[in-house]
C-alpha cells in the first residue's frame, strides 16, 4: 500500500477566492483591467527553453507523509523528468510527456508505462501536461484562452477571475480530451506581476475538487524571478498536500533525460 501512495504522489507531482495566512504590507492597489493584467502577467512569465533543479519534497495525505529529495528536468512544451531519493538512494524516476507517463520503483522492482488519457482519467480530465508544467513554475496555462477573464483587487492582490476557460483549437492534439475550467481565480502580485496562489474547483455532480497552488521565496534564476517554494493542495474524496522547495534551478543548459528500465523490473498497472 506504501508503494502505491508513493506512486500516486509521484504522479500528483507531475501533475499538481485566493487566500494566504501570511500576512503582507503592500502599497495601495490601483484598479486596472483585465487585458492590463493579463499582459503584465505574461511579461512576468518565466521563459526557457530547457530547465533543471534540485528539490526537497514533502508530500501527504490525512493518513501518511513522506520527504524526499529530488531533482527536477524539464524541455517546454515536451517532456518533464523527476527523479527522487531516500537517504542518497534513488526510490523512484519518473517521466512525463505529452501523451504518456513513466515511472520506476526502484524497491519494488516494478514500473509503469501509461497513456497519458488513463492518468486524466483518474483526474477526471482535470488536468493536462500544459497546466501540469504551468503549475511547477508558476506560470499561467499557455495554451488556455486568456479572452474570458474578470479583473479584481483587495488589499493584497489583483485578482482574474474566469468560468469555463477553454484550450485553445489550434493547441488540442489528436485525440485528446481537453479539460474545460469550470472556476479559476489567478492573485498576482501588484508589484512584479508574478502569481502568487491559484485556485481551480471542478464541481462534477456530488463531487467538489479543488487544487490550489501557493507561490512564495522568488528569486532570480538568470533572467527571471522564479518561485523557490510552491505548495499544492488537492482537495477531493481525500486532501493531499505538495511541498517543494527549489535549489539550484538553472534554465537553457545542456539538459538530459535518462530513462531505462530493468528487464528483472515487473510491469504493474496502476491507473
Amino acid at each position: 500500500m506504501k508503494n502505491k501512495a508513493v506512486l500516486f504522489f509521484v504522479a500528483c507531482l507531475l501533475f499538481v477566492g485566493c487566500s494566504s495566512s501570511k500576512k503582507i504590507l503592500r502599497e495601495p492597489i490601483k484598479e486596472q483591467g483585465a487585458d492590463f493584467l493579463l499582459e503584465k502577467l505574461q511579461e512576468s512569465e518565466v521563459d526557457f527553453s530547457t530547465m533543471k533543479a534540485r528539490f526537497t519534497l514533502v508530500m501527504g495525505s490525512e493518513k501518511q507523509q513522506f520527504t524526499l529529495q529530488g531533482q527536477l528536468r524539464m524541455r517546454f512544451d515536451s517532456l518533464i523528468w523527476v527523479s527522487l531519493t531516500k537517504a542518497g538512494l534513488e526510490v523512484y524516476r519518473a517521466k512525463l510527456t505529452p501523451d504518456s507517463l513513466f515511472i520506476i520503483n526502484r524497491m519494488g522492482k516494478e514500473y509503469l508505462a501509461d497513456p497519458i488519457g488513463s492518468v486524466y482519467a483518474l483526474l477526471n480530465n482535470a488536468l493536462n501536461f500544459d497546466m501540469i508544467q504551468a503549475f511547477l513554475i508558476g506560470n499561467d496555462f499557455k495554451f488556455y484562452d486568456k479572452g474570458v477573464f474578470k479583473a479584481g483587487y483587495d488589499s493584497r492582490y489583483y485578482r482574474l477571475n474566469t468560468a469555463n476557460r477553454r484550450k485553445l483549437k489550434k493547441y488540442i492534439r489528436v485525440g485528446e480530451t481537453p479539460p474545460t475550467i469550470p472556476i479559476q481565480c489567478i492573485c498576482l502580485n501588484p508589484e512584479n506581476f508574478k502569481i502568487e496562489e491559484v485556485i481551480i474547483q471542478e464541481a462534477t455532480g456530488s463531487a467538489n475538487r479543488k487544487l490550489f497552488a501557493f507561490y512564495d521565496d522568488f528569486r532570480l534564476a538568470a533572467d527571471d524571478l522564479f518561485p523557490y517554494e510552491v505548495k499544492f493542495a488537492i482537495e477531493a474524496d481525500q486532501k493531499y498536500n505538495l511541498s517543494l522547495s527549489y535549489s539550484r534551478v538553472s534554465f537553457d543548459e545542456a539538459v538530459t533525460f535518462p530513462y531505462s528500465v530493468s528487464s528483472k523490473y515487473s510491469r504493474i498497472t496502476y491507473f
